[in-house]
C-alpha cells in the first residue's frame, strides 16, 4: 500500500508479476498497481533467480565453506570441529558468495527467461567487454559457472584429504554406488535362468528342511514335526 501511494504521487501505473505462492495475497484498494500471478509451474522458467542465479550462488557458497574448513584445519582445529559454523559466519560467507556471482551470469539468466524486450538485451560487443571471474558460460556446457564451482569444490576436497581431515575411505564414486563390487562377484556371469534355478532349489531345500526337522536332506526318513493346534498356539501367545 505504501508503494501504491508513492506511485500515485508520481502518477505511475505498473504491472506487478508474482508467482502463485499462497502467501502472496494482494491488499484491496490498489489503484496504481495491477497484480498478475504466474500460472502453475512457471516460476522455474520465467524468474531469472530460478534459472541459474540461485544455483550459482549456492555453488560459490559451498566452495567458500569448504575453503573455510581447510583454514580451520590449518589453524589446528579438531577435524570434528572444522565444519562447525554459526549464523554470523554463514552470513559473511554468503556475502562473499554473492559477490562471486558476476554480472554476465545474471545477464544470461535474464536472457534465458526471454521475458525482456530485445532493447534490454546487451549486444555481443558490450558483453565481450565484461570481465568476469566465472565467465559468460551459462550456455557452454563445458565451462558453465556451476561446473567451475564444482571443480573448485572438488579441488578443496582433495586438499582436505591430503591434510587428513577427510579420509580416503569415505570417498565413493557413482559407479561403485550403483554397481557394488560384491554384487558383481555374486553374479559371476550367471544367466537369469541359472539364478532362478538356484533360488528355486534353495527355496525347496529350506521348505524340506522345516518339514524334516532341520535336516537339509530331502530323503530324510525322520518324522515330521507336528504343527501346534489352534488352542496351543493361542495359549502360547497368551503366555508370551
Amino acid at each position: 500500500m505504501k508503494w501504491n501511494y508513492e506511485l500515485q504521487l508520481q502518477n505511475h501505473h505498473i504491472l506487478l508479476l508474482q508467482d502463485n505462492f499462497a502467501g502472496h495475497i494482494c491488499p484491496e484498494g490498489l489503484t496504481n498497481i495491477k497484480v498478475k500471478n504466474f500460472g502453475p509451474n512457471l516460476t522455474a522458467h520465467i524468474q531469472p533467480m530460478d534459472t541459474g542465479i540461485i544455483r550459482c550462488f549456492k555453488a560459490h557458497y559451498r566452495a567458500w565453506y569448504i575453503q573455510r574448513a581447510i583454514d580451520c584445519y590449518d589453524l589446528n582445529f579438531s577435524p570434528t570441529q572444522i565444519y562447525d559454523i554459526n549464523q554470523l559466519e554463514a552470513m559473511h560467507i554468503a556475502e562473499l558468495a554473492w559477490h562471486d556471482v558476476d554480472i554476465t551470469s545474471i545477464s544470461h539468466c535474464w536472457q534465458k527467461t526471454r521475458i525482456l524486450p530485445d532493447i534490454f538485451i546487451p549486444s555481443p560487443s558490450i558483453s565481450a567487454n565484461i570481465t568476469v571471474p566465472i565467465s559468460s558460460l551459462i550456455n557452454n556446457d563445458t565451462q558453465n559457472p556451476i561446473a567451475c564451482a564444482k571443480k573448485e569444490v572438488e579441488a578443496n576436497l582433495d586438499v582436505l584429504q591430503m591434510t587428513g581431515a577427510l579420509q580416503s575411505h569415505n570417498w565413493m564414486t557413482i559407479e561403485s554406488l550403483l554397481n557394488p563390487e560384491f554384487e558383481q562377484n555374486m553374479l559371476d556371469g550367471s544367466t537369469v535362468l541359472e539364478i532362478f534355478k538356484s533360488v528355486k532349489h534353495a527355496r525347496e531345500v529350506h521348505e524340506n528342511s522345516s518339514i524334516s526337522g532341520g535336516d537339509n536332506d530331502i530323503d530324510d526318513d525322520s518324522s515330521a514335526i507336528e504343527c501346534p493346534s489352534c488352542h496351543e498356539a493361542l495359549q502360547a501367545a497368551a503366555t508370551i
